[in-house]
């Protein structure tokens, strides 16, 4: 069966990181597996519309792609995953080729704890006076969005496994029947995405440390870290690209504590935390 691991970097700035940081790390994980690797750095829909909205929902466009269109299944992946290809299995090995993989969100470490998490996040944003929908529930979360309140479940939109043949025409409706409403709270396609996927009928659970979130492991057993890091950010970005580009230990235990994490994961997702991401490889590969 032909599979492949598929991303989109837009912008020199995602193309120069995705390159540096991720390039060798997803071809060792490829070449593990036998899985091609494609990266698309184009604009899929380089429309007034598609250049309005965030990059991120043109991975709705990606199964037309001609470099994509022919693989039986491909595994979509946010370009801020480092894999852990030590202990990673082959992420198609438990998903037919009419069926989605994906990572359930909302679950992670447990409901409660994930709740209390946004209920915290919800005060500081009140706290700092910043835009925010004060979600604490799932029902929320949709139809916050306008969407139905038909699930208890949300579909996380950073790894996903789709088939071309079989779902082409679920993402592309998603793609054009939805709009993105702006600030990133609104978390772009993820909402409608995670609804028509489980609409659809057609998810099977990957395991979640397919996906494993670097912010949510950090705020939640990390507090102490995960408050220096959000009161001195400005601080803390300098002193990680010291770090990468000096190869110094300004950040030791921090690099410590994030490996130690990236240990327990499969694929470790930093959700925009690229200078992270840098400071990790660098930590990881000294």
């Amino acid at each position: 069966m032909n599979r492949a691991i598929v991303t989109i970097t837009l912008g020199k700035k995602h193309q120069v990181l995705w390159k540096r940081i991720c390039e060798k790390n997803w071809k060792k994980y490829c070449s593990k597996f036998n899985l091609d690797l494609v990266v698309i750095n184009l604009p899929l829909d380089d429309s007034e519309r598609g250049k309005s909205r965030s990059p991120s929902w043109q991975k709705c466009l990606i199964l037309s792609h001609p470099k994509v269109k022919n693989y039986e299944q491909i595994a979509w992946l946010d370009s801020d995953i480092l894999i852990n290809t030590s202990i990673a299995p082959n992420i198609f090995e438990n998903i037919g080729v009419e069926e989605i993989g994906g990572v359930e969100d909302w679950v992670y470490p447990t409901p409660e704890q994930y709740i209390k998490m946004k209920e915290n996040q919800n005060k500081y944003a009140q706290q700092i006076n910043k835009p925010g929908l004060n979600e604490v529930s799932i029902n929320e979360y949709y139809e916050n969005y306008g969407l139905p309140n038909l699930f208890n479940k949300v579909v996380q939109g950073g790894v996903l496994v789709f088939s071309p043949k079989y779902h082409k025409e679920l993402l592309e409706k998603i793609y054009y029947n939805y709009e993105d409403k702006g600030a990133n709270y609104w978390h772009y396609e993820m909402r409608p995405l995670s609804y028509e996927i489980l609409k659809s009928n057609q998810i099977t659970w990957l395991d979640e440390r397919f996906n494993r979130i670097w912010e949510i492991d950090k705020e939640l057993f990390e507090p102490n870290l995960f408050d220096l890091n959000k009161k001195n950010s400005l601080f803390f970005k300098i002193l990680r690209r010291i770090d990468f580009e000096l190869g110094t230990s300004f950040l030791g235990n921090y690099s410590k504590t994030m490996k130690k994490y990236f240990d327990k994961s499969y694929f470790f997702h930093f959700a925009g935390a690229f200078s992270d991401m840098l400071l990790l490889k660098n930590y990881n590969e000294s």
